[in-house]
C-alpha cells in the first residue's frame, strides 16, 4: 500500500510546521558564533520564510480532498500537530487518536458543510501565518544583533520582503491574536508561553 500523494505531503507539511513551532517553544537565546555564521543563519531563516510564503498556492481545499477522506476514515489517522502532549517534541508525536484531534479542531471540523478538507486548509493557513510572523520576529531580532547600528553595507538581502509582509499582510486584530494564542496553546503550551518573547 502506498499513501496518496496529498496525504504524504500533508504529513510532511505537519512535520515541518511542528518542527518550526518547536524552535519557538523555548526562550530565545543569544548567538555565540561569528558574525558571518550569524548572517548565514539569518539567510536560512529568510529562505525558509520565502518557502512558506510560496506554499500558499498549494493550500487549497481541492488538493486536500483525498487527504481529508483518509483522515476522516476508519483508519483514525490525523494530522500530527493536532495532538496536545505534556511530554516530547511536537514533531515526534504519534498519528492516532482521532477523537482527541477532532475535539481540538472543534466541532466545526466534522459538522460544517464546507467539509473537512476546507477546515484542514484553514488550520494550515493559520499555522503558516503564525510561523511566518514568528520567523519575521526572529529575523528582526537576529538582524539587530548582527547589525546593531543599521549599517546599509551590512544589510541582508531579502529582509525587506519580510518587513513589507509584516507591515501590509500581518495586521492582526485582537480576535486574531486570541486565535493565534489558542493555536499556539494547542500546538504546545511552551510555545504559547514564549509567544510574547
Amino acid at each position: 500500500d502506498t499513501l496518496p500523494n496529498s496525504l504524504s505531503r500533508s504529513v510532511l507539511r505537519e512535520r515541518i510546521y511542528s518542527t518550526a513551532l518547536d524552535y519557538f517553544s523555548v526562550a530565545p537565546g543569544w548567538p555565540l558564533h561569528e558574525s558571518h555564521a550569524l548572517r548565514k543563519d539569518i539567510l536560512v531563516l529568510i529562505k525558509f520564510w520565502h518557502s512558506l510564503a510560496a506554499e500558499k498556492k498549494y493550500l487549497k481545499p481541492a488538493l486536500f480532498t483525498g487527504t481529508a477522506a483518509v483522515l476522516d476514515s476508519e483508519s483514525g489517522s490525523t494530522p500530527v500537530s493536532t495532538f496536545v502532549s505534556s511530554e516530547g517534541w511536537m514533531n515526534t508525536m504519534t498519528m492516532s487518536n482521532r477523537s482527541k484531534a477532532k475535539s481540538l479542531l472543534g466541532p466545526s471540523f466534522s459538522q460544517k458543510s464546507e467539509g473537512p478538507s476546507t477546515e484542514l486548509v484553514k488550520v494550515y493557513l493559520k499555522k503558516r501565518s503564525l510561523i511566518m510572523a514568528l520567523v519575521c520576529n526572529e529575523v528582526e531580532r537576529l538582524s539587530t544583533l548582527y547589525n546593531p547600528l543599521g549599517d546599509p553595507e551590512q544589510g541582508i538581502e531579502g529582509e525587506e520582503a519580510l518587513t513589507g509582509w509584516q507591515a501590509t499582510n500581518f495586521l492582526p486584530s485582537e480576535r486574531s491574536w486570541k486565535d493565534y494564542a489558542k493555536l499556539a496553546w494547542h500546538s504546545s503550551p511552551h510555545l504559547a508561553v514564549h509567544l510574547t518573547n
